[in-house]
Order: C-alpha cells, then sequence, then structure tokens
C-alpha cells in the first residue's frame, strides 16, 4: 500500500469551500497539511468527518486587519492511531509522532507541517526570531529532546528559495562549515534567498534531503508558487536521508484557487486500516 500526503497553502480555508471540487479533492489524501488558513478554528460536517482536525489558529498580527498564517491538519481516522499530536510552543507549527510501523522503518517519525512566514512580514516584530527557519530549528530540537532518536519529515510553506541545491550524498557531515551542497536538484526557481541558506544549513545539520525536484524530478521541479509578482519554490517536502527508500514520489500539481500550488507526496506504508 502507499501513504499519500498532501500540502498546500491555501491562502484563505472557508472561500475554498466555495469551489465544489475542494472537498473531493482532499478526500482522496491519507494526510493533508493546509497552510495560511487564516482560521482560528476549524469543525467540520458531512464528507470530511472522516478526519481527524488539528488546528494552529492563525493569530491577528495588529489590532486591525484579518488573521494572519494558521495550520491546519487532518488525518485519515484509519490512521489516527499512527499519530501522535506532540506538545509544541510555536506558531504555524504542528508536530506529530508517526509510529514507525506505519511505514515499516526503523524508528519513529516526527512530523512537522509548517507555515514560516516570509522575511520582513510584522510577524517577526514580536517574534523571538527574525528569521523563521531558526524558529523551525528550537522546534526540532526541543522536539528530538523530548521524544528521543526519531526520523524527520518536513512539510509547508518555508518562504525559503533553494535553487537547486541539495546536501551531498556522503555518509558523515563532520564540517559544516566545507561545500557540502551540490547542484543536485531540477528547480524552475534558481534563486537562494537568506531563508533558503538557513534552510540548507538545517538540512545539513539533520542530514535531510529536500525532495522538490530530486524525486520523480519531471513532476516535481515546477514552481509552487506563481503569480502576477513572480513564481517561486517556497513549499517543500523534505525528509530524513534515511527515509529516501520509502519515498514513492512528489508531483507539484497546478491549483487554480490558490496561488501556492499543491504538493502532493506519497510514501511506502505497512500499516492502516
Amino acid at each position: 500500500m502507499h501513504f499519500s500526503f498532501l500540502a498546500w497553502n491555501v491562502e484563505g480555508l472557508w472561500r475554498k469551500f466555495d469551489d465544489p471540487d475542494f472537498v473531493t479533492y482532499l478526500q482522496q489524501f491519507s494526510f493533508i497539511t493546509l497552510c495560511e488558513t487564516f482560521a482560528e478554528s476549524v469543525s467540520f460536517s458531512g464528507s470530511l468527518q472522516d478526519f481527524e482536525c488539528h488546528v494552529a489558529p492563525a493569530k491577528k498580527l495588529s489590532n486591525h486587519g484579518r488573521l494572519s498564517g494558521g495550520v491546519l491538519c487532518l488525518i485519515k481516522k484509519c490512521f489516527g492511531s499512527f499519530f501522535q499530536r506532540i506538545t509544541c510552543s510555536y506558531d504555524n507549527i504542528i508536530v506529530f509522532k508517526v509510529c514507525k510501523t506505519l511505514f515499516g522503518v526503523d524508528k519513529d517519525i516526527l512530523l512537522f507541517c509548517v507555515y514560516i512566514p516570509p522575511a520582513g512580514s510584522p510577524f517577526y516584530q514580536t517574534a523571538d526570531e527574525s528569521n523563521g527557519i531558526c524558529t523551525l530549528e528550537k522546534c526540532i530540537l526541543e522536539s528530538l529532546d523530548n521524544q528521543g532518536e526519531c526520523d524527520l519529515i518536513i512539510c509547508g510553506d518555508l518562504n525559503s528559495r533553494t535553487g537547486c541545491l541539495n546536501i551531498k550524498n556522503v555518509a558523515d557531515i563532520s564540517d559544516v562549515r566545507t561545500e557540502v551542497w551540490e547542484n543536485s536538484r531540477f528547480s524552475q526557481d534558481s534563486t537562494v534567498n537568506e531563508f533558503g541558506k538557513s534552510l540548507l544549513s538545517l538540512c545539513v545539520a539533520f542530514e535531510l534531503c529536500l525532495l522538490n525536484g530530486y524525486v520523480t524530478k519531471e513532476d516535481s521541479r515546477k514552481f509552487t508558487f506563481v503569480s502576477g509578482a513572480g513564481c517561486s519554490v517556497i513549499d517543500y517536502c523534505i525528509m530524513s536521508k534515511s527515509l529516501l527508500s520509502i519515498c514513492k514520489s512528489l508531483k507539484i500539481v497546478e491549483s487554480v484557487v490558490s496561488p501556492h500550488m499543491c504538493v502532493e507526496f506519497s510514501v511506502h506504508g505497512r500499516g492502516g486500516g
């Protein structure tokens, strides 16, 4: 069997239900991460009752204007027993510990579902860090300290542009100051920004692989954000190199209801109902 994931920045959850195909599209996945929901709380009726619902609430960044950010995760109920939500004190991040028996791997997996606001966002005016990737790194370290040795999967909108870079295929990275990245990914986006450099460093530190443009290259190399202001790759699936053997596919699918494309990926699994 295979286990299907969706990571998608919807830029506002509720208005997506105006599209008659929205719910039908979600139903085909086992696990869903939706970013920038702009919602404080979420409850569903009807067909989405087949999913367990987990929310990181959107918040107002000032006394004026709409809610900002927000992450929603949906898990098919038949797989719910494999997922344990882990306490996380950081905004716009939901963390699960996924039982290793679901995928038939050696270690449990920490799954981070993330929205990182872009550099210069008002979000950082009251945050401890001005770089959201540094916040994500803190969250990963704290989660590993509390949960023990686990493999990692990260998915969501990271607002990080990494060009065609990935970490080198080496077994032992002992000096992160050396050149440990290589042009091993295919990508329509050749730009590397500051958050992208931080994300690459995070991948080095935890021996993670960026799947965009690396697996099923033709399907996964495409821009994930397309607008009149420009195009970029900022929505990702990233996983421990030790998990690459269970990675089946990744593809970027066009969306007509959000400027962010849908990141669909699947892994081989053994558990479930």
